[in-house]
């Protein structure tokens, strides 16, 4: 028998809108840096030169590493939270989000090889603020622990429902 799943339409509107929160946050991000190397070049240097220049462009570049490692786990983040879920017996279908430049994520699984579990891991602690919940699931591959996805509980009308499956079908894996 299979079980189909999608976020509800609040839920999917509130998360397009927190990626593009973080793309505007990254691109502002971008132009202050730049705003403020220019400012800390013409205010310390009274001669524009090579120096200066090379300076400036370390000036520059280093606060806009940490905003691009900021935004590359971002990305990560969202392709990871998951929007529609179809359940086959063990084996599950899940949908992540589309996300600057990448197409949309599918990901087939079997059930038996990941575990599921409330709670949070680093990488959603550190994103936890954005989307304003406590209420994460993960489900996590038992052979790499890298490999996690995310439901975010209070987003799914049929939440009682999915979760019953994901612990039923563990719990018989587990059995047999």
């Amino acid at each position: 028998m299979t079980h189909t799943y999608s976020i509800s339409t609040e839920g999917d509107l509130f998360i397009k809108n927190q990626i593009k929160k973080s793309l505007i946050l990254f691109i502002g991000m971008c132009i202050i840096s730049l705003i403020a190397c220019i400012v800390f070049m013409l205010e310390k240097f009274q001669t524009i030169d090579g120096g200066a220049i090379f300076l400036c462009t370390l000036f520059y570049l280093f606060p806009l590493s940490i905003s691009i490692s900021v935004f590359r786990k971002t990305i990560k983040l969202h392709q990871h939270l998951i929007k529609e879920v179809k359940i086959e017996g063990n084996i599950i279908t899940l949908t992540g989000y589309k996300s600057y430049g990448k197409e949309v994520p599918y990901y087939t699984l079997n059930l038996i090889n990941y575990q599921f579990k409330k709670g949070t891991q680093n990488l959603m602690q550190k994103s936890s603020n954005t989307f304003k919940t406590k209420n994460t699931y993960i489900l996590i591959s038992k052979e790499d622990a890298n490999q996690h996805f995310y439901f975010i509980s209070s987003f799914w009308k049929q939440w009682n429902e999915i979760q019953g499956l994901f612990l039923n079908d563990f719990l018989e894996s587990k059995a047999g």
